[in-house]
């Protein structure tokens, strides 16, 4: 387990972390900024390298959706497969306008992860430290449920097409620009759209994953603002040693 938390520390070395406000922000925030990183979709990460990769990533995707809007249109005057196709590309367009809406209002993201470091924030209890370890671990695991859930889901769906009684099926519906049906192409073909669809899948979970951080973080600051309230008067009498009653 080490050994793969050290391959994964390396395979994403991020630059988000380097901008982090602090400790608290990179707690919640670790693992989400390192899975948009290597996802292809990191906005602080401005390597020769890493752009090659990110824009390879984009132009991958791009074809991908292009081959799912042909197939959608080929398909019309098929209502069921219409109306399945259009329901799984509806998922992958609203997930990139959320994407979008967030690079927009980035300042906003980056704002609230860095909120906990404020001097107003008070930590300096362990009660108080207990629920942020709390809250932390709670996003870490609905982070790992979600990709491992997600991970299982995209296992089946690459088998089944191998099983089916289907000659040269593809896991996703596109439509390809050539005949792929020869046993040259089929394995290229079947390769080339698993390798996209993955990169697609990820995107989405990507984008639930960032909501479900900045959701627990917030949830985190209100707990901690409850205990607050609570011992409000016993953190006054220390203040003010005793005179408060």
């Amino acid at each position: 387990m080490a050994l793969l938390a050290s391959l994964w520390r390396r395979l994403t070395p991020t630059k988000a972390l380097e901008d982090s406000s602090g400790k608290l922000e990179t707690a919640f925030f670790e693992s989400v900024y390192r899975v948009i990183y290597i996802t292809g979709w990191s906005n602080t990460d401005h390597g020769i390298g890493y752009q090659l990769y990110s824009n390879w990533v984009k132009l991958m995707m791009t074809l991908f959706g292009v081959g799912e809007t042909w197939y959608l249109v080929s398909s019309y005057h098929l209502l069921d497969i219409f109306i399945e196709q259009l329901n799984v590309m509806v998922i992958q367009w609203a997930a990139l306008v959320r994407f979008k809406s967030m690079r927009v209002h980035k300042h906003i993201y980056k704002k609230l992860a860095a909120s906990m470091e404020s001097s107003n924030f008070d930590t300096s209890t362990p009660v108080r430290m207990a629920l942020v370890e709390y809250w932390r671990l709670r996003s870490e695991k609905y982070l790992k449920v979600i990709y491992l859930l997600g991970t299982c889901t995209l296992t089946m769906w690459f088998v089944y097409p191998l099983i089916d009684d289907v000659e040269c099926n593809l896991m996703v519906a596109v439509r390809l620009p050539l005949d792929f049906c020869t046993p040259i192409r089929y394995p290229v073909a079947f390769l080339t759209t698993m390798i996209a669809f993955i990169y697609v899948a990820y995107f989405v979970m990507t984008n639930d994953v960032i909501m479900q951080a900045h959701l627990m973080h917030l949830l985190c600051q209100y707990d901690v603002l409850i205990d607050c309230f609570e011992k409000i008067v016993a953190d006054c009498e220390k203040d003010f040693r005793g005179e408060l009653t």
